[in-house]
């Protein structure tokens, strides 16, 4: 196999294959920037520095404290609407607890620091 390319490459038969190939590199290193782009711009600027904040709290306070609920709120309030009965709208406030965002600040985390 080795022999094969070597002496295709005496021809330039594989030149084209290094192209391709540097040129989907620089493609992927785009779409990393990029996605890391959108995430902080998702998450209001917060993903950029909330490593930092995370290490600078815990050194401070020996804690991580609420910098982290602050991004990814655990309990919210919810409004839901219904028709009751008599065909009215019937709306009713609720505490939602939203567990998967515990795990998305774990994996966000884990994102930031890899």
């Amino acid at each position: 196999m080795a022999t094969v390319m070597l002496s295709h490459q005496k021809y330039g038969l594989n030149e084209w294959y290094s192209y391709y190939f540097v040129l989907s590199e620089i493609l992927n290193l785009s779409m990393i920037i990029f996605n890391l782009w959108f995430t902080d711009f998702f998450l209001s600027g917060e993903f950029g520095t909330i490593g930092f904040d995370l290490i600078s709290r815990m050194m401070s306070h020996g804690t991580r404290g609420d910098i982290l609920a602050l991004t990814f709120p655990k309990v919210t309030k919810c409004l839901f609407r219904s028709i009751g009965p008599s065909k009215s709208m019937d709306e009713k406030d609720y505490l939602c607890v939203l567990p998967i965002n515990e795990a998305y600040e774990k994996i966000y985390i884990i994102i930031w620091y890899v």
